[in-house]
């Protein structure tokens, strides 16, 4: 219960900070990282805090395509590793998919408050076709601010949340 009180805690922090400055700060992700396998040594011992290990790794290895494309920010990329230390696995599903979800719900709000969603579905579909097409991942290109882009740590918070209390 005070383990799942600490990570709503520093998910909320995290998810303050990507919603105020557009950025999840590396100091915040490291403290997070070294605060949860600490946690995990000293609750679960060494072999739970070895599997929080292997998952985080395995979840920065899938994620870091996404970064790569532009999809999601290093930081949330971290975060979703800080966040695996300490979730077993099937819990850890269920959260990068409702994570996902309130993702893929703030954009579609966004564009359809900018009145751009078939603009952004059709850019989007070319931006995937040109990538299958060359064979690469290349990075998505936004017209020039953070303003196009959406606080993916609230959404990493709310698949927490979501994660924790109603499942």
């Amino acid at each position: 219960m005070m383990i799942s009180f600490g990570i709503r805690s520093y998910l909320m922090i995290a998810a303050f900070t990507d919603l105020r400055w557009g950025r999840i700060p590396n100091l915040l992700t490291a403290l997070g990282s070294l605060a949860a396998f600490s946690c995990s040594i000293l609750v679960y011992g060494w072999q739970a805090a070895g599997g929080g290990l292997l998952r985080s790794l395995v979840l920065l290895i899938i994620l870091y395509p996404l970064f790569l494309m532009g999809v999601i920010g290093a930081g949330d990329v971290k975060l979703f590793s800080v966040c695996a230390l300490l979730m077993p696995m099937p819990e850890l599903g269920h959260f990068l998919l409702f994570s996902l979800i309130w993702g893929g719900v703030f954009s579609l709000l966004k564009m359809l408050q900018r009145k751009q969603l078939m603009f952004r579905l059709r850019r989007g579909f070319m931006y995937i076709w040109d990538m299958l097409r060359a064979r690469r991942i290349f990075r998505y290109e936004t017209e020039g601010s953070a303003d196009s882009c959406i606080p993916f740590g609230v959404c990493i918070f709310l698949g927490y949340l979501v994660t924790t209390v109603w499942i």
